[in-house]
Order: structure tokens, then sequence, then C-alpha cells
């Protein structure tokens, strides 16, 4: 059937694209008398629209709604037709990177670290609201007449909050699937990353993968990668510097970074990659220098050392005036710092005489692992979901920047990638005044000892199911606490939604309830804590009316309805919300699983402190009015 008019208030001009995803069209407002962009739906002339096709511009919509950026295009309108929504965005003037490259062939390499750069600055707006590209090309990015790129084609964006819902995650591409596939399947971007193809989460590491498959495109005028090969057949990409002997070390080595085929070896942010380009740029200064060839260019300084203390995620304060009973949380992320109603510049140390003043954490961390698909033990439903929305909840709720949430889901959860994670990544990564989170949402497994007792073990996703094997190939809780003791960070606290004894852990937690003292003590301590769903032989029980496993459902109802809140005073502690869990896990689970709370370590008994912004608000608010009285 023929495709429907646009509303009379636009008068199409010319048909710019068209692509199973949407159709783009230039025309004019009428109403407003200016040009606009519209894009809707992809729709076949013989078969009514695809719900699936609708859901993608919607899904566009919402993306672009959300990012500020000049360096992103701009949603002017949406509006509701029977043929699904028509989004109007702003008209960007100039041609798109494909069209130069087809015209040009490659870019000279300070062009393309330029690019890299403008896009990076791009996708830290576009990712700092929570929103994956997922589909970067070079067909998506127009330059303008000045030069700057401007990122497009949100098509396949994928959200955090509100957006769990979609299926898998993450979009399903599978090049073997037969000619009678759904849409979903044969609607597919230009270059995804390994992880999409092989049907895994999508987060901002793969958005760096397909903007360094666009700069080494424009780099090399080739392609890093076969596109008609599944990633586990290709080889490792041609150094950029062979084919473009003009390029510096540190781009080629910062494009082939983005390249690599395990987003745990990519950079964790555009952020980082960003700076890594800006090196750079030092670079070729001091050369153009050195070779007195200085071309009047505007130089960007970089102060290195500098850079790297920019490395920062959400950092929770505690800020409240003296007799105060609630908690404020500023969270900051990198070098964007939001407040939610506490003063950003109270920043100086913790005051014994006024504990509820000063930051408790430099930096949150997390690092969240989630299994359904093992390769030899029985598959899980609800592991993966589960590990998501904890992750969600931590970005959303508790000031954990996206970029420090560290993700390892179904394939990349082998006990070599969690090792790496855990006793590499934040070791390296955190520091003395951080807090860090670990979530494990998988099996469990419990073996004999031959000196007595038992040996509990962490099943990764390559894990063997013989006995003889599970030191080698399971993760001891031993190693758990030995990893403990690496990262650097005061609080660590290890949250495990597996059932299985021998901790390893040195004590039973006490529970004991808190005072301001204590809080301002526990923010001083280091502690190592694991909180898990149940002992040995104990089933995870999961349900599909809950979604989630019954630990993990408690989990997030005690943090993120604020149900741990046992006092109410917008602080959560880990004794509280083990409190909960013990409290609500039995019975909720038809007495099954009986969850437990230890220390890793000797160090202390302080516990791990989430603060919950909402209370922080109100809380502050409360106290500035108090001030104010007196």
């Amino acid at each position: 059937m023929p495709e429907p008019p646009l509303p009379e208030r636009f008068q199409a001009l010319e048909e710019l694209a068209r692509t199973e995803c949407e159709v783009l069209l230039r025309a004019r407002d009428r109403l407003l008398q200016r040009e606009v962009v519209i894009s809707r739906p992809g729709l076949s002339t013989s078969a009514p629209a695809d719900p699936r096709e609708l859901e993608r511009s919607l899904r566009q919509a919402r993306a672009l709604a959300r990012v500020a950026h000049p360096g992103v295009v701009r949603l002017l309108d949406v509006i509701e037709t029977a043929a699904g929504p028509l989004l109007v965005m702003e008209p960007v003037a100039g041609e798109t990177l494909a069209e130069r490259l087809a015209r040009e062939g490659r870019l000279e390499p300070e062009s393309v670290r330029k690019l890299g750069v403008s896009l990076c600055e791009a996708l830290e707006a576009v990712h700092a609201v929570g929103v994956v590209h997922r589909g970067i090309s070079a067909a998506n990015i127009v330059l303008r007449t000045d030069g700057t790129p401007c990122l497009s084609g949100f098509t396949f964006a994928k959200f955090g909050a509100g957006e769990l819902a979609m299926p898998g995650t993450t979009f399903i591409y599978d090049r073997r699937r037969e000619k009678g596939a759904p849409a979903e399947a044969r609607t597919l971007p230009p270059h995804p990353a390994p992880e999409q193809i092989g049907g895994q989460t999508a987060d901002a590491r793969s958005d760096l993968f397909g903007l360094g498959w666009v700069l080494y495109e424009c780099l090399t005028g080739e392609e890093p990668y076969p596109r008609d090969r599944d990633p586990e057949h290709w080889d490792a990409p041609v150094d950029p510097r062979q084919l473009a002997p003009a390029a510096l070390p540190a781009l080629a080595d910062a494009i082939l970074k983005c390249l690599r085929t395990s987003p745990l070896k990519r950079f964790a942010s555009a952020k980082d990659l960003r700076e890594a380009l800006e090196v750079g740029a030092s670079a070729t200064a001091a050369i153009a220098v050195g070779a007195g060839a200085a071309r009047g260019r505007r130089k960007r300084v970089t102060a290195v050392a500098g850079a790297a203390l920019l490395l920062v995620g959400g950092g929770a304060y505690l800020a409240l005036g003296p007799g105060s009973r609630g908690v404020g949380a500023v969270l900051g992320a990198g070098s964007r710092e939001s407040t939610r109603g506490v003063d950003p510049t109270r920043r100086g140390p913790l005051d014994p005489g006024n504990p509820f003043s000063g930051k408790v954490y430099e930096n949150l961390w997390a690092v969240v692992i989630g299994i359904n698909q093992y390769e030899k033990w029985p598959a899980l439903s609800y592991a993966v979901p589960d590990a998501l929305a904890v992750k969600e909840l931590l970005i959303s709720s508790f000031g954990f920047h996206a970029d420090h949430v560290l993700e390892l889901i179904d394939r990349d959860a082998t006990v070599a990638n969690i090792r790496h994670v855990l006793g590499d990544e934040l070791h390296q990564r955190t520091q003395s005044q951080d807090g860090v989170m670990v979530f494990f949402a998988g099996h469990g497994q419990t073996a004999k000892l031959p000196g007595g007792g038992d040996m509990g073990y962490l099943v990764p996703v390559d894990g063997s199911a013989e006995e003889n094997e599970y030191y080698s190939t399971l993760l001891p809780m031993s190693s758990v606490r030995e990893i403990s003791s690496l990262i650097p960070a005061k609080h660590v606290f290890f949250a495990i939604d597996a059932c299985y004894s021998g901790l390893a852990a040195t004590s039973e937690r006490r529970m004991v309830e808190e005072t301001k003292l204590m809080l301002w003590q526990h923010a001083q301590l280091r502690s190592r804590q694991i909180l898990t769903a149940g002992g040995k032989g104990e089933p995870v029980i999961e349900k599909p009316e809950w979604g989630h496993s019954a630990f993990t459902y408690k989990l997030l109802e005690g943090l993120g309805k604020g149900m741990a809140d046992s006092d109410q005073d917008g602080v959560i502690t880990s004794t509280e919300i083990a409190n909960y869990i013990k409290a609500s896990v039995p019975g909720f689970s038809d007495h099954r699983q009986m969850p437990q709370f230890k220390s890793l370590s000797n160090d202390s008994e302080a516990d791990f402190i989430f603060i919950r912004p909402e209370a922080a608000a109100v809380e502050a608010s409360k106290s500035g009015t108090a001030e104010t009285k007196k």
C-alpha cells in the first residue's frame, strides 16, 4: 500500500535516504516557515507498518530528547500519526562523512584525530544521560560546512532506566539466520561490535568500537574487519601506520584499542578515548615545533597528569548541618558535576564534631556479573536481568557513574575476565578513599576440603562441572578474599546471588544499629564484606512473576524503595541491607534460602554506605532551614 502523506503542516521537498529502519525527508514546516528534516519509520509499500519499526522511531525520539549538545542532531518535535511517530529534526547543513570518504578516500591524520576528539565529546553527552547509540557509522555523521561533526542516526539507541524491557537488552544480530527470520534480526547497523553480534549487552564501549571503526576508515581508507565473517574468525586489524605512515603512534594505538574484540580491553569511556587522542595533539605540536613547521593553528594544551586525575566517577558526600538526622549527597560524574540539593563546595574531610559533613567516597565503583547461558552448567533465567537491574539502580539512584560500573554478562563472564576485572582493573583504577560494590548472579558450588570443612566457589560461564577441575576453572572464595585485599578502596561490598558454603570469611558480621558517630567512623576505616543468597544445598529461588531471584528482588526493594533504611535517615549501610535481606528472603523463598552476611577480612566492622539522593535533598533543605533560623 502507498505510504501515508505527511501532515498538512509539512511540505515534502526531497527524500534524503531510505532504509529498512527509516525514511529521511527534507521538508518545509509551513507553520513556522522553516526547513526541517523528518524521520519516519521504514514502511513497506506492500505491508502494514511493523510494530518493531515504530518502536525504533520512538527509541530514536527518546534518545534525541535526552541529549543537548552541539555535536548531536537536535530534535524539534515528535508528531504521532497512524503510521507511527514522525521525528522533526533540525537540518544540518553539510555532507555525511561517508560522502566525504567516497570522494576523498581518506583524511589527513590530524583531521582524523580532531574528528575523533569532537565525536568523543558528543558521545560523552550521549552516554551521560544513559543512552547508547549502537549504530555509529560514517553515514550517521554529518560534517557541517565549518568542518565540525554532528552525530545522528539514533535508530538503534538503547536506554538505561525505563528501557530494560527490550528483549535481551540489545538487538538480535545473527548472520546465520534463515531468510524467514523476523525483521528485528535482519535490520542491522552497519558494523556492530562483536558483543552486539553475539546478542550480548551493548554499552558505552560498544559505541567506542563503532567510533574506532569510523576513525580507522578515515585514516586508512580501508575497513578494519571483514563484514561478511563472524568475529570469531576475525584477524587483528592491520596496523593503521602501515596504511597511513604519517599517523602518529598515539592515534593509531587509540584506534586499535577501540577495535579490540573484547569490550574489557577497550577504553572504558569516551572521555578516556578523548584524553588519549588529546595526548596525540601534544605529540603533533611537539613534532611541528621541532621541525620548524608551525602552521599557526590553534593548539589544544593537555595537562596529562591533570587528565589522569579526572578519571573519576560518582563521589558521595555526607553534607548536613549539626543536629540533622538525615544525610545529603553530592554526586559527581567526572568533570560533569551535578548536585542534588546540597552545596557542592562542601568538600572538606569528615569532622568528628560534625559527623555529617564532607565526603564519604572519592569515587564509587561497581562490577556487575550475570550469567544465564552457561557452557557446562544448567542455564538460568534471571541472572542477567538481575545484574542489569542492579547496575541501573546504582547508576540512577546512588550516584555511581556509568563509566565506573564494569559489566560482565554471559560469555564475557569467564574466569579469566572475572579475575582480570576484580584483580587487575579495580587494583589499578580505584583509590584509597573509594567505595566498591561487586554483584554476582549465577551458580555457586560447594566442595569438601580434605582436612574437613567446605570451600565455596563462584561458577564462571566457562567453569567445569568436574569436581577435580573446580579450583582451576571456578573462582574459589579464598581467591575472592585475596583479590579483595588487592583492591585499594577502603570499602568493598560483595553481594552474591548464589548459594554455597565455605565463604573463606573471617567472622559473622554483627548486626548493630548505626549512630552518627559510627557512620563517621565507618567512613574512615577499611572493610571487606560479603552478603550471599544462601548456604550449601540451598537453591536460588527465581519466579517469572518476580522477574528476578528472591535475593535480588529483595535487594532491589531494600535499596531502590528504601525499605532497608530502618531509621529513614537517608543512608543505607551494608548492615541495614543485610538485616533486611536476612529477615525477608527466608519467608519470600518459602524458607529455602537463608542469606549469610560475613566479613572477608579482619580490617574493621565498618560498613559500605549507600546514600539515597532523594532523601539527601530533603534533609539538606531541612538543614539549611535550621541554620537560617539560628
